[in-house]
């Protein structure tokens, strides 16, 4: 039997409703709506800073700044990919420029030991990097993609995601953040001997990133919710719609009766 593969997306889908679960994992049905022109923006962002990075896992002691033109080749072609425009492509270049000269994710401080280790910025160690563990089952599997993996001097592993948004989450946030500690709970059976996983978000618009280190329970948290995830799916069989205010935001709204029905629980 092949194996089944779960994941924070397809976990959150089945939670908030079955049947958009049954839709996107089961059937691979075709979305009834377009990605929204801010999600496919974030893609163009995305693929020029996974360009850079990726240059510097091949040239470690270049700065990041280097590694522009590729940057930027890339999000040219991802701006045409996602059917976007000039506008797109030029704030594209201001953000990723910026970005790259500033290089914030490896300029803070994580607390690592005193001495001259801690003065070595860390090494990138992951480019979309997959994370891959056990879900439950004999055929059950857990996959999640960090943006960017740094190993610390002193061993500790960093995940970086880099969030193209206007909205601002605070330490606190990402201590209890499903998926940075689901992400965290996969790197730690992957890097064993790793003393820390610190999470980070990187906030290209700024460009600035907020850091923390994730505790073991809230990543032991992450894994038991994506092993209930499991066991709710294998027992289901139904896939039954759950209408809420996200029937709003469904892909699949326009298809589905219970979706279009939605009015807000009036």
């Amino acid at each position: 039997m092949k194996a089944r593969w779960h994941s924070v997306s397809s976990t959150r889908e089945y939670e908030t409703c079955p049947r958009r679960y049954r839709f996107g994992y089961v059937e691979r049905r075709p979305k009834d709506r377009p990605v929204p022109p801010h999600w496919r923006f974030g893609t163009v962002v995305h693929a020029g800073l996974e360009a850079a990075w990726k240059g510097v896992m091949a040239e470690p002691d270049a700065p990041l700044a280097d590694h522009l033109p590729a940057a930027l080749a890339a999000a040219a072609a991802s701006v045409e990919a996602e059917g976007l425009g000039a506008e797109d492509g030029a704030r594209a270049e201001r953000i990723l420029t910026a970005a790259l000269a500033a290089d914030v994710v490896r300029g803070r401080d994580h607390g690592a030991d005193d001495g001259p280790a801690a003065a070595l910025p860390p090494r990138p160690i992951g480019v979309e990097e997959a994370l891959r563990g056990w879900a439950g089952g004999d055929h059950d599997r857990v996959i999640g993609f960090a943006d960017l993996v740094l190993e610390h001097a002193d061993g500790t592993v960093e995940l970086v995601d880099h969030k193209v948004t206007s909205k601002r989450l605070g330490p606190d946030d990402l201590r209890d953040d499903f998926q940075l500690n689901l992400y965290g709970h996969l790197a730690s059976k992957r890097w064993r001997d790793a003393p820390r996983i610190v999470a980070t978000i990187h906030y290209p618009t700024g460009p600035e990133a907020v850091s923390v280190e994730l505790g073991a329970e809230g990543m032991r948290a992450a894994d038991r919710r994506v092993r209930a995830a499991v066991r709710a799916i294998a027992a289901d069989g139904e896939f039954a719609a759950v209408p809420s205010e996200a029937c709003t935001h469904c892909p699949w709204q326009p298809s589905c009766p219970e979706g279009t029905a939605w009015d807000g629980g009036a």
